[in-house]
């Protein structure tokens, strides 16, 4: 007669063990599979606390506002590589929310990457509904920080991804003084000192002030001043350039209420002292600031 099959006993400790231990693998696996995760969009800055905005937010918006931050701090940074995360939203500055009638999730936040001592403003939204209609044209959009948001005394300056080049009312002023070339390097780099960048270029547009043209004659080579009006303020301009139309060097002096700085463009460097000592003549500014610029 065979002998009877005896129950086995499970210890209940054991069977917790056996849980407790399946779980820890189980988060130590996720853990691993998140830090070896490679971004599909490229390499990103993360964003610490990004729950606090919406704890509902898809791994592809959070991918794809992340590779963003990084896109929009290695713009801004001068040395090394944007952080691979560290970036935090700051609390208090959350204006978002579910909008019933369009079915999208949107608002905007600043977020401080301390790392870098940077600051910016995002703007986010997204929809559970595929292929919602009502989703605009950059459903996340990274800005530069209003500057009464910016809280690192570092960040002095800040340049907008979305910026569009200044355009100008009458170019063919510039075009005739300086001839084309010339006069297109003039304003470029105009542009750039010119424009504040929080505001919107693309909603402005530069004037020269035709009446205000004249030359120079008690100055070196060739120098015109004349006035530029952009966003309603005037910056009085001088330019030199030398006798072949600033093939060589052009050197600006731009002076308005707001702003005083010279720019010099050149390839030779052995000259550099030799400008900078002319411009801060011309603004009587000894700590005049000066920008240099490779002319070609």
């Amino acid at each position: 007669m065979p002998p009877k099959e005896g129950k086995i006993q499970l210890n209940p400790l054991t069977v917790g063990g056996v849980i407790v231990g399946a779980v820890v693998v189980i988060l130590l696996v996720v853990s691993l599979m998140q830090i070896f995760r490679k971004n599909p969009y490229g390499p990103e800055t993360r964003i610490d606390n990004i729950d606090i905005v919406d704890k509902k937010l898809p791994q592809d918006q959070k991918d794809q506002l992340f590779s963003q931050l990084y896109g929009v701090l290695a713009d801004n940074i001068s040395d090394g590589e944007p952080p691979e995360s560290g970036a935090l939203v700051r609390e208090g500055t959350v204006d978002y929310g579910y909008d019933e009638n369009l079915k999208i999730y949107a608002g905007n936040f600043i977020v401080d990457v301390p790392a870098v001592e940077q600051s910016y403003k995002v703007q986010l939204s997204w929809s559970p509904e595929k292929n919602n209609p009502n989703l605009g044209g950059y459903p996340i959009l990274i800005t530069c920080a209003p500057k009464d948001l910016r809280i690192y005394a570092s960040q002095t300056g800040c340049v907008n991804v979305l910026t569009m080049e200044l355009s100008w009312n009458n170019a063919y002023q510039l075009d005739y003084t300086f001839g084309a070339t010339t006069s297109q390097k003039i304003r470029g780099v105009l542009g750039k000192v010119i424009v504040d960048e929080d505001e919107g270029p693309e909603e402005f547009a530069a004037t020269v002030d035709e009446t205000s043209l004249k030359k120079l004659r008690d100055q070196p080579d060739v120098t015109y001043q004349y006035n530029v009006v952009f966003g309603g303020e005037t910056f009085k301009i001088t330019t030199r350039v030398d006798e072949t139309y600033g093939s060589e060097y052009i050197i600006i002096y731009v002076d308005s209420a707001t702003k005083k700085q010279g720019i010099i463009m050149t390839d030779k460097e052995d000259r550099l002292e030799e400008f900078s000592v002319w411009l801060r003549s011309l603004s009587g500014k000894a700590d005049l600031s000066i920008m240099t610029e490779k002319l070609n």
